[in-house]
């Protein structure tokens, strides 16, 4: 498969807990960068010095994360290092990316494609007329006052005397006219 960008990962948080209980606080660090660049890259280099240095540790760190570390990322055939459940889900997120994108194709496709076969092309014709009719109107009315204007609301500044007997306060609210 080809590489693929994964931006997130389903993370058990339990599972990883309870796998790297009494670790020191180094190694479990290590061990999670370690995890992230697997799923980012989707295997591990096989050396401990690659591996020291994609997880950020300190070599004293290091020297007390790796005995701990090393039988969670056994070595495959291909002669680089992963964590087998990350691999599988993993495996499975890239199922599903493949997927989507398979159906996101065929979506588009079925939308885009000749105009005879789909109406829904011909539709955006008529709602650009739309616009061009609706557009003369909205053109007197100020930016901020259009939604106002399209739900019916008259604002101070389009017409006064429409609050009522609290007018000057400027925090009573705006009354809905009545729209035909």
């Amino acid at each position: 498969m080809t590489q693929t960008s994964l931006p997130w990962v389903k993370w058990y948080f339990r599972d990883f807990a309870s796998s790297t209980q009494g670790w020191p606080a180094g190694a479990v660090g290590a061990y999670y960068r370690l995890l992230g660049a697997q799923w980012d890259q989707g295997a591990l280099p096989a050396g401990s010095a690659e591996l020291r240095s994609l997880s950020g540790a300190t070599s004293a760190e290091w020297r007390k994360a790796w005995p701990l570390i090393e039988p969670k990322l056994p070595i495959g055939p291909d002669g680089r290092r992963r964590n087998l459940r990350m691999e599988e889900d993993r495996d499975v997120a890239l199922k599903n990316y493949a997927s989507r994108l398979g159906v996101s194709k065929k979506a588009n496709e079925a939308r885009w494609s000749d105009a005879s076969r789909n109406p829904s092309r011909t539709e955006s014709s008529s709602i650009k007329e739309s616009i061009k009719e609706v557009s003369p109107i909205l053109e007197g009315i100020p930016s901020r006052s259009r939604s106002r204007a399209r739900y019916g609301v008259e604002s101070k500044s389009l017409a006064k005397g429409t609050r009522g007997p609290e007018e000057a306060s400027e925090s009573a609210p705006l009354r809905a006219k009545a729209v035909p």
